[in-house]
Order: C-alpha cells, then sequence, then structure tokens
C-alpha cells in the first residue's frame, strides 16, 4: 500500500510543482510521477536540514512541491546549458573553413 501511496504523493507533488512554476513543461505523466517522487525525497531531506518534522500530512506535500520546483528549476538550467553547447557545436560543424586542401604538405 505504501508503494501506490507513494505514486498518488509523487503525482499530486509534480502537478502542484508543474502548475506553481512558470513556462511549458512537456513532461508526460511517468516523468511528472518521478519528478514529485524525487522532489519528495529532496523536500524531506531540506526538512531535516531546518529542523522540521515533514514525515507525512500537509508539511510533507509542502516540502514536496518545494523540492520538485527545485528540481525543475535544475532540470531546466541542466537543458539550457546543454541546448547552447549543442547550438554551439553545430555552429562551429557547420561553419565553412577558410581552409584549402590542396595547401595541405
Amino acid at each position: 500500500m505504501s508503494f501506490i501511496w507513494m505514486i498518488i504523493v509523487g503525482l499530486v507533488a509534480g502537478l502542484l510543482a508543474r502548475a506553481i512554476k512558470p513556462g511549458s513543461d512537456p513532461m508526460g505523466w511517468i516523468m511528472t510521477i518521478v519528478l514529485g517522487i524525487v522532489g519528495a525525497l529532496l523536500g524531506g531531506f531540506l526538512a531535516s536540514l531546518i529542523g522540521i518534522n515533514a514525515d507525512g500530512g500537509f508539511t510533507g506535500l509542502i516540502f514536496s512541491v518545494i523540492g520538485a520546483i527545485i528540481l525543475f528549476y535544475l532540470r531546466d538550467d541542466y537543458e539550457q546549458t546543454w541546448r547552447i553547447t549543442l547550438h554551439f557545436c553545430s555552429d562551429v560543424l557547420a561553419a565553412p573553413s577558410d581552409f584549402n586542401d590542396s595547401e595541405v604538405i
């Protein structure tokens, strides 16, 4: 029963995090659930760092959503960095060279 409860809470936390965070996120249901579950783990860790008991209940849900929002921002930052890197690499690879094959010795 706890596994099913974890999936339900993960889905709720992931959906709430997606609703709170601005912008579009083209993620499916499974990734939303995974994001909510991992966000709950991160939120529980953050709650224990500041000394708050977040074992279930409304407090646990709030910290799950906070953890999921943090993961959303980390994922967006990673994707943006990766997109810039790929764009730069494609520009470098597609750039015409001033190199003439006949000049090679």
